[in-house]
């Protein structure tokens, strides 16, 4: 099969759904992990984190090699350590925010809600446990 592209948009679309077809297969439920060894585990998380967080494949390599960094090496652990996404002036204390707020620590009612400063919070409490990878992406970083 040929295909001619005219474009680098087109190139880049054509990559981006052989990149789809790829995580599809290495994924699918029909095919067993033993199946697929021809894939690294820093490949397969590669797919993963470009699924999961609708990254480009360049953006996913240097998450995961940051996430390498704490120790997040598999599929797995990525979910059990991703947070969310913060990527606002104020990311810190956006997350720390909504972090106790998510637990019920307090709530907006509490009349001392307007007196927190979250980004004290962030810095007092928060920083030690979660840290940012690639500047936007909360994890859980200690055990």
């Amino acid at each position: 099969m040929t295909v001619t592209l005219n474009s680098p948009a087109a190139v880049a679309d054509s990559i981006s759904e052989t990149m789809e077809k790829i995580a599809d297969l290495v994924f699918s439920d029909s095919v067993a992990d033993d199946d697929a060894i021809c894939i690294t585990d820093k490949g397969r998380l590669c797919l993963h984190v470009m699924r999961s967080l609708s990254l480009t494949l360049t953006e996913a390599e240097e998450i995961v090699s940051e996430l390498a960094d704490y120790g997040i090496e598999t599929a797995d652990a990525f979910d059990d350590a991703y947070y969310g996404k913060f990527d606002g002036y104020h990311a810190e204390r956006e997350f720390a925010e909504e972090y106790y707020l998510s637990m019920g620590v307090i709530d907006t009612d509490n009349p001392l809600f307007g007196y927190i400063d979250w980004q004290d919070v962030w810095s007092a409490e928060l920083r030690y446990d979660y840290s940012f990878v690639g500047d936007i992406y909360v994890f859980k970083t200690s055990g």
